[in-house]
């Protein structure tokens, strides 16, 4: 891969990002430069900014990594000051937006660019000592081998997910009728909170991705059902039962389950425990054994 194969990329994603974003305190950048890191022997473009935070870039890079001799993707929000990163962060709630932080700062340079391959896909602290100063990086390093539909929906997803977290429009609840799905359950907050987790734009598509959108209840794929039109289509589940969601909580895609609509409405019927999944695959079951 090369630089060219990277300005496809944030074309690609800045093309999908475009209608989006309204209302969102992001600005894309389509002017940008081929700049080169020469700690990295790769390159990265700016493809947007945050309105109101200082220096607060996105940017996607091509990187060899030292101690795995290919290149790769990384897409992250850089920062100039650490400081500012961690008010970012903190404001995002980046943990029950992405997960635990993989990866931190680590004491050397050699030692902070080897990352574990079960971590690659999880956010990480990166902080580039090439530049002035230093550049500290929310990155997520991906595994993809080439430019493709799965790996630009992930970075599509990474920075809507941050622009919802940082919009005044997503201070509002889910409506009513959202919430009254769970009818056996008298906390509204925790059903709120539920369906505010299975609505992260990031761990949903992951979870999507890596069950192939299939829906594990009852096997289904849109695709096979409907054609094209149903391609790359499923729901998330968040399967925490809702009584464990009272206090503060770290999300992770292995929290979620893929889901057809059908299926996802059922399991809201059900009593928002930890037994939903494979009482309601028991359900099915019976169902066609009878038949």
């Amino acid at each position: 891969m090369n630089y060219k194969d990277l300005r496809n990329l944030a074309e690609k994603v800045i093309e999908r990002l475009e209608p989006i974003i309204e209302g969102m305190p992001i600005r894309l950048n389509r002017n940008f430069a081929k700049r080169t890191d020469r700690y990295t022997n790769g390159w990265n473009v700016q493809i947007g900014w945050v309105d109101g935070w200082d220096k607060c870039r996105f940017e996607i890079w091509l990187d060899d990594i030292p101690g795995w001799n290919k290149m790769q993707f990384q897409y992250c929000v850089s920062f100039r000051e650490k400081n500012i990163m961690e008010r970012f962060l903190e404001q995002i709630n980046h943990e029950n937006m992405f997960g635990r932080v993989a990866s931190l700062f680590k004491d050397s340079d050699e030692e902070q660019s080897k990352l574990d391959k079960k971590n690659y896909g999880k956010p990480t602290l990166e902080l580039n000592p090439n530049t002035a100063g230093g550049w500290f990086f929310y990155t997520i390093n991906d595994l993809s081998k080439n430019v493709n539909d799965a790996l630009v929906e992930r970075i599509v997803g990474f920075y809507v997910a941050i622009g919802r977290a940082l919009s005044e429009n997503q201070k509002s609840v889910p409506k009513p009728d959202d919430t009254d799905v769970y009818s056996a359950k008298e906390n509204r907050k925790q059903v709120v909170t539920h369906l505010r987790r299975e609505r992260n734009p990031y761990l949903s598509l992951l979870r999507k991705q890596q069950d192939k959108y299939q829906c594990q209840i009852c096997e289904m794929k849109f695709q096979d059902v409907y054609g094209e039109i149903g391609k790359d289509f499923a729901e998330a589940h968040h399967i925490v039962p809702l009584t464990q969601l009272d206090g503060p909580q770290t999300v992770s895609v292995d929290d979620l389950i893929t889901v057809c609509a059908n299926c996802h409405r059922m399991l809201h019927k059900l009593q928002g425990g930890a037994e939903d999944i494979d009482e309601l695959k028991d359900m099915l079951l019976m169902r066609y054994e009878v038949r």
